[in-house]
């Protein structure tokens, strides 16, 4: 993927690809989290479609925080996904920290969005 990375400005919150894996890490506790995630995950969605891939990998283990700002931005680009064609549908796997306490449990509120596209993937297990 081509996406350019994000660095929000107080250096506390990176965006980035790497390859075919989208890394978010950092603390992301702003006001307005829409500023800088909004349009980074619209492009990797929109490219995810235009390429036809079925598998996006996205490495949050280093995302220590995520306000409920945030977590609305992953609902909007899963509900995103959703609206989707069936056939151009992909699937989201997250690799999370299951040691870092907001992970777990709000990723599994993510899935019930859509059990048929969202993966969790512990960090310390083999990537699909």
């Amino acid at each position: 993927m081509d996406i350019k990375s994000i660095n929000v400005e107080d250096g506390r919150v990176k965006l980035e690809v790497n390859d075919d894996m989208v890394v978010i890490k950092g603390e992301i506790d702003h006001m307005n989290p829409k500023e800088f995630m909004e349009d980074f995950l619209n492009s990797v969605h929109n490219e995810a479609v235009n390429t036809g891939m079925k598998k996006v990998k996205v490495d949050i283990g280093d995302l220590t925080f995520l306000n409920s700002s945030g977590i609305k931005e992953l609902l909007k680009w899963i509900i995103k996904l959703s609206q989707l064609d069936t056939d151009k549908r992909y699937s989201i796997v997250f690799l999370y920290n299951p040691e870092v306490t907001w992970q777990p449990l709000s990723l599994e509120m993510l899935v019930k969005l859509a059990p048929q596209n969202i993966i969790l993937q512990g960090k310390e297990d083999k990537i699909l």
